[in-house]
């Protein structure tokens, strides 16, 4: 599992966790690789990508509200907007659709 830190100097303790899983909306299997983009209002965008299970897990300090995106190749990307409530945000599931190829 990949998860890229903030490089800033604040105070880890008031970290929160956001974390979940994204799995295939057909067959609910989970999604090795699948990235994730978690745009806040007070810093810049972070990424991360899902371990073989398909979770992922983003360490952020508490912001008021923030959109967090998922995809992979071959993929319709989703995305969720929340607000946070004062705890960690866990459980998030993400169902991506799979593309469907044109002729």
């Amino acid at each position: 599992m990949l998860v890229l830190l903030p490089g800033c100097g604040k105070d880890h303790d008031n970290w929160i966790t956001v974390s979940g899983k994204v799995v295939d909306v057909q067959t609910q299997q989970p999604i090795a690789s699948a990235w994730l983009a978690l745009n806040d209002t007070l810093t810049s965008s972070r990424f991360a990508v899902t371990e073989a299970s398909g979770v992922f897990y983003f360490p952020l300090l508490p912001f008021s509200q923030f959109s967090l995106y998922a995809g992979k190749d071959g993929y319709i990307p989703e995305k969720l907007d929340l607000t946070y409530q004062g705890n960690d945000i866990s459980g998030l599931l993400f169902e991506l659709e799979p593309v469907v190829p044109t002729e």
